[in-house]
């Protein structure tokens, strides 16, 4: 019966699992408030009824004491003066004493009341008698000496009886108190086990809510978020819920959607190693490309090189010219091919690193060098800040390294206008030393700055200048600079110029 009852719970969609945990807390707390209120009100009942029963008596009793003591007070003027008028009035407070000792009987309702009671009336009579006695010995005309008795008798008389009513009130306050603190207890007790048996249900029912909330919620969204975070570690996993709600429905689709993406990642994969191994075969190609072209152009380059120097005979100036002109192509094809072949063995990891410490100063003097008829021929000022560069060293690979720094500056040239200025310098900050090579050419497009570093990459305003790239520079400088653990960086605009920055590590 449990078990039934515990399935048809796990079936319930989701909003009504939240809807009975709730109505469950709501029972709960009513209850509990009108626990409260019952006990407040039962402890109220039982000190309105201890009162009830003890203010009367307590009046009653003090009419019969006023009485009494009015009387004796009447008695005595009768006696001293001869008064009728006190007479009637000693007559008149007895019989309302009497009218209060009755009221006081019927006000009882306990045995020891009704004792109390019977103590009081004798009490009474006892001073009644002696009153009675008096105003006859007063009447008779009995001697100084005996109405003096009868005075004294009457005196003690009542001072027994007041000596009786102050013990009879106080022992009543005291029992009516201890009466009413026991009730109180008593309802306390009661209180404590009731609050005590809600406890122990509510406990019950909140662990019930736990174990009900755990099972049916909990654990299936903690194996969710299992299996999702799984996903970013590339395990595609699923996940085992059979609820019957909204949350088994949710997993149903969770594993449908992982099944999908691991058939995803599968046939990925098989594109990804196809894709490697002809990036492989590509770069083995280029390779073997490149380096199958060196050595004919070398020799060509060789054989114009040595028929301009005239080593074959005199040739015209026309003649020249054109030979120059195919030595400058000849000398692009040999970039083009050196280029090729370190993205080759980049992408190969081929391409091996000798570190040693280098003079900066030294580095960047022979850039400069290195580039200074490439500049005068393109009627550009080659601005080299030496001054202001750091007479430092850094590890590096110096042939490497100025691989990447002249494709940057031979980029610079390639891209700035005649009569325009390239500035290379130097600072050096905290942990690190950062190269300059500043531009005033054409800027590089804004939409187009996050491919600067890519292979093959060509800037769309380039044509203007008519100039020859392979668009593998930029792509290589940023492989060798990342390999020093540098990095290189670049701010641009469109007509006014690029600058990049090479950040190297001192140490």
């Amino acid at each position: 019966m449990s078990i039934a009852i515990v399935e048809s719970l796990k079936n319930l969609k989701f909003k009504h699992k939240i809807f009975l945990i709730l109505a469950i807390l709501f029972i709960l707390i009513i209850n509990l408030g009108f626990l409260n209120i019952s006990s407040v009100l039962n402890i109220q009942t039982d000190t309105q009824k201890i009162a009830d029963s003890l203010i009367p008596r307590l009046i009653h009793t003090s009419a019969v004491k006023d009485n009494i003591n009015l009387s004796i007070l009447a008695a005595y003027d009768y006696v001293q003066n001869g008064d009728k008028d006190s007479k009637a009035q000693y007559k008149t407070y007895i019989k309302k004493a009497v009218g209060a000792e009755v009221k006081l009987f019927k006000a009882s309702s306990s045995e020891a009341d009704f004792e109390f009671t019977t103590l009081f009336e004798t009490q009474i009579n006892d001073i009644y008698a002696s009153l009675e006695d008096l105003i006859r010995a007063f009447e008779t005309g009995e001697s100084p000496e005996q109405l003096q008795n009868q005075l004294q008798n009457v005196s003690a008389k009542r001072d027994v009886f007041a000596n009786f009513l102050n013990e009879q009130i106080e022992q009543k306050t005291q029992d009516s108190s201890l009466q009413e603190r026991l009730q109180t207890q008593k309802r306390v007790q009661q209180t404590i086990a009731i609050v005590i048996g809600i406890g122990i249900l509510t406990l019950v029912t909140l662990i019930f809510i736990y174990i009900f909330t755990n099972r049916t919620i909990t654990k299936p969204l903690e194996k969710l978020t299992k299996v999702a975070r799984s996903i970013t570690a590339g395990k595609y996993q699923v996940v085992d819920i059979d609820n019957n709600d909204e949350l088994g429905v949710f997993a149903e689709t969770f594993n449908t959607m992982i099944q999908k993406m691991r058939a995803v990642q599968e046939s990925l994969q098989i594109e990804l190693a196809k894709t490697k191994q002809l990036d492989k075969q590509k770069s083995e190609f280029l390779s073997i490309a490149a380096h199958e072209l060196r050595t004919p152009i070398s020799g060509m380059k060789w054989l114009l090189d040595m028929t301009v120097a005239g080593d074959f005979g005199k040739i015209d100036t026309d003649a020249k010219e054109q030979l120059q002109k195919g030595i400058e192509n000849i000398n692009r094809m040999v970039v083009i091919i050196n280029n090729l072949l370190e993205v080759a063995e980049i992408e190969a990891e081929q391409l091996q690193y000798k570190f040693e410490k280098i003079n900066l100063k030294k580095l960047v003097k022979d850039l400069a060098d290195h580039f200074e008829h490439a500049a005068a021929a393109r009627k550009i000022k080659l601005k080299v800040l030496l001054e202001k560069i750091p007479n430092i060293t850094i590890p590096a690979d110096i042939s490497k390294l100025f691989i990447a720094l002249s494709n940057i500056v031979d980029n610079a040239l390639k891209y700035t206008p005649e009569n325009g200025v390239v500035t290379i310098t130097a600072e050096q900050d905290v942990n690190e030393i950062m190269i300059k090579v500043a531009d005033t050419g054409l800027g590089i497009p804004l939409e187009e700055q996050a491919r600067v570093f890519s292979k093959l990459y060509r800037g769309s305003n380039v044509e203007a200048l008519n100039q020859i790239g392979s668009g593998l520079g930029l792509y290589i400088a940023y492989q060798i600079i990342r390999k020093h653990e540098g990095d290189i960086t670049f701010v641009s605009a469109p007509k006014q110029g690029t600058t990049f920055t090479v950040s190297l590590p001192l140490e």
